[in-house]
């Protein structure tokens, strides 16, 4: 066979080729969760099914000092996505968790009632592929008050000053969580005793609003031992100015519990425990007017309320998903 004629098939099959991109090839797009190709040669379409990210939550209507759970599923490990809210100026920190991504969020105690909008966009190779708004609805919620009288040498140890001091440690020590659940199923109360201070309580202290109190109080006597309310890391052990002998446990995923007041720390920093491990005693260091534990429960370092964790695993909703999965 001649060069000739081996250039006239060469030329042949370049323009077949041509002809079968330009009139073949086909246009892609996703609807309804699915990938269309359409095919123009035939004026036919076919439907190829993919699954488009999903957020899921156990409720949207809540109260001040609840929380809120939210979990991504279906992202490709490059998506990127965008999640903004205006409850809270922190933006909530986001996990890897089973096939997703999981974010705990905290609502503040001084949270006004109203709706409040969420917004949620995932980019996937530079594109929009969804786009959902939500609306978080804040129920309103009554707090109780407090009064207290104290002594001007016990007033002086709640200096703003010394408040900043404590602030510094304790935030520090909330700074980094472990980037999975170290807890295991409902939390339990540390101590058995007389609550005397709620948690979001108004606090006046000699006639002057001193405050939210961010946690509970339990009266209990001195030496009291203290339960670990479930298990983690410990982050702080020392003393501080204001609260005292303090801990503060990290339980992954950015919940921590801390414990104040103490008589006795029988726990170091980078200590691993378990959920109702003796980690201290009651006591009265610190601003404290008798012996008691104050004993908190933040997502990060907003103080959510307590008693929440003892009623529910906070997974337990997504677990349950996950196992019908």
């Amino acid at each position: 066979m001649t060069k000739k004629y081996l250039l006239i098939i060469y030329l042949i099959l370049i323009v077949i080729s041509l002809f079968v991109y330009t009139f073949y090839s086909d246009k892609v797009s996703i609807e309804d969760n699915e990938i269309i190709l359409y095919d123009y040669s035939e004026d036919k379409a076919t439907f190829v099914e993919v699954e488009l990210p999903v957020l899921s939550f156990a409720k949207l209507e809540i109260y001040p000092g609840d929380y809120l759970v939210f979990y991504l599923e279906n992202l490709n490990s490059s998506d990127e996505f965008i999640f903004t809210q205006t409850l809270n100026k922190t933006k909530p920190t986001f996990y890897d968790y089973a096939e997703g991504k999981i974010g705990l969020f905290s609502v503040h105690y001084s949270t006004l009632p109203g709706a409040y909008p969420l917004y949620l966009e995932v980019l996937r190779d530079g594109k929009t592929i969804l786009q959902q708004n939500y609306t978080i609805n804040i129920m309103p919620k009554k707090f109780a008050t407090q009064h207290l009288q104290v002594s001007s040498s016990l007033s002086a140890k709640r200096d703003s000053k010394l408040l900043e001091q404590d602030a510094i440690y304790a935030n520090k020590a909330k700074a980094s969580s472990e980037n999975h659940p170290l807890w295991n199923d409902k939390f339990v109360i540390p101590v058995t005793g007389r609550i005397s201070t709620e948690y979001g309580l108004i606090r006046y202290i000699n006639n002057v609003v001193s405050g939210r109190h961010a946690g509970v109080d339990i009266a209990a006597p001195s030496d009291t031992p203290i339960k670990a309310t479930n298990s983690g890391i410990i982050t702080l052990a020392r003393e501080q100015y204001v609260t005292g002998n303090t801990i503060i446990i990290d339980h992954g995923l950015g919940i921590y519990s801390s414990y104040s007041h103490l008589n006795k720390m029988f726990v170091s920093p980078g200590d691993k425990v378990e959920k109702g491990e003796i980690i201290g005693h009651v006591g009265s260091t610190g601003f404290s007017t008798g012996s008691h534990l104050h004993w908190t429960i933040s997502i990060g370092t907003t103080f959510v309320n307590p008693w929440l964790f003892l009623e529910e695993d906070p997974l337990s909703w997504l677990r349950l998903i996950n196992k019908s999965n």
